[in-house]
């Protein structure tokens, strides 16, 4: 069995654009990325935070990830207390994993798609 993971972006009034992208991994393949993952936000952080779980790797909330003005804001991202660099480096090494990431069975492919408002894809990536 395949899982489906399916995120959007640019959804929003004052957006010119639309990204619609996914990855289909083998349920097999889906710890073994998991734990990579994991193991990249704690090399990152120099610690394996008793809450790793509540760190998701949610692009947007990392690169404008901000601590509330006031204690009585809206809850704080996770990420608001790690420096902006160090969100960005873990960016772009769970990109790197995923996208070289070898299944355990090559039978089963990871499949990485996306769909950007017409224009054209990266390469490796499939509409």
């Amino acid at each position: 069995m395949y899982l489906l993971f399916v995120d959007e972006s640019g959804t929003h009034g004052s957006s010119h654009s639309f990204v619609l992208g996914g990855v289909a991994i083998h349920e097999d393949d889906a710890q073994i990325l998991q734990t990579a993952l994991d193991k990249i936000v704690s090399q990152h952080l120099d610690r394996i935070p008793p809450n790793l779980d509540e760190y998701e790797l949610h692009a947007s909330e990392m690169r404008n990830a901000k601590k509330p003005a006031s204690p009585t804001a809206k809850k704080t991202s996770m990420w608001a207390s790690v420096d902006r660099a160090t969100r960005h480096k873990i960016l772009a090494a769970a990109y790197d994993l995923i996208a070289s990431f070898k299944p355990s069975d090559p039978r089963l492919p990871l499949t990485i798609f996306g769909r950007r408002g017409g224009l054209p894809l990266p390469p490796g990536v499939h509409a």
